[in-house]
């Protein structure tokens, strides 16, 4: 029996072997965001002026469907 971990794992498989059949690398490597500077979480978390706060907002839950819909 699959747990629904199983299953979301299984479904993101799928999605990323599409989406590397839909857009080559080489049309990653040449866009407008490769060679950007990468943004440290780490550095940002420790800035005197952060809160240090990581947040996520869900509308969905994998396993129990919408979240306090109003």
């Amino acid at each position: 029996m699959k747990t629904i971990l199983d299953k979301i794992t299984e479904a993101k498989r799928k999605e990323m072997v599409r989406a590397k059949r839909e857009v080559p690398v080489e049309q990653l490597l040449n866009g407008p965001f490769f060679d950007r500077e990468c943004i440290s979480l780490k550095n940002e978390l420790f800035k005197e002026e952060a809160s240090g706060i990581i947040a996520e907002y869900k509308r969905k839950s994998p396993s129990g469907g919408n979240i306090n819909i109003r």
